[in-house]
């Protein structure tokens, strides 16, 4: 993974594994993903899992409009705790398969705000958190407790002692980050 900054460098981890967060242009800003990419095996389970949800929803259904289906007075109580049942299960299952997700930030320029969120497997964004950009206060890397963990880079609020996660990654692709972000925070105030 790399990351663009300013339209002309590309940084690359020192690191063995180029993984770190992802810096997509926008005509409003920038997004910055942080996710680590799912593998074949993820999707092949989160696909088996909406699979496996939509038989046990067929299954409910079926039960009832199944032909030669008896609706004797002793099987209904049954075929109804078992349809809701496999309803149930089947409604987990399907939800769990589609809530493939990753965290993002939005850094919108235009409306000067910090925007915390979920990026869903459908597109569609959630936002967790807002912040103005005249609200920010110091940036900070939050270097890994553990050698192989990821460093986090974080913005405090100036009216707050609360930390708002920007980004995880290897701490070399955070530091220009860190500079692009405080960059466009020194001009969001300057232009206020």
């Amino acid at each position: 993974m790399s990351v663009l900054i300013n339209d002309i460098n590309d940084v690359k981890s020192l690191g063995s594994e180029d993984q770190g967060p992802e810096l997509t242009h926008t005509r409003w800003g920038y997004m910055i993903t942080s996710c680590d990419a799912a593998g074949v095996a993820m999707r092949a389970g989160y696909l088996l899992l909406r699979y496996g949800g939509i038989v046990l929803l067929l299954v409910a259904v079926g039960l009832w409009v199944m032909p030669g289906a008896s609706v004797h007075p002793d099987v209904i109580p049954f075929k109804i705790g078992v349809s809701v049942l496999f309803a149930l299960l089947g409604s987990v299952l399907f939800w769990s398969g589609t809530n493939d997700r990753c965290e993002e930030t939005q850094v919108d320029l235009e409306r000067r705000q910090l925007r915390r969120g979920l990026r869903r497997a459908n597109g569609r964004f959630s936002v967790v958190a807002e912040m103005p950009l005249q609200q920010a206060g110091d940036l900070f890397v939050s270097r890994p407790a553990y050698e192989g963990d990821d460093a986090v880079l974080y913005v405090r609020r100036n009216d707050a002692p609360l930390a708002f996660e920007v980004a995880a990654g290897p701490e070399d692709l955070l530091y220009p980050l860190l500079m692009r972000i405080k960059a466009d925070m020194r001009r969001a105030t300057l232009d206020a």
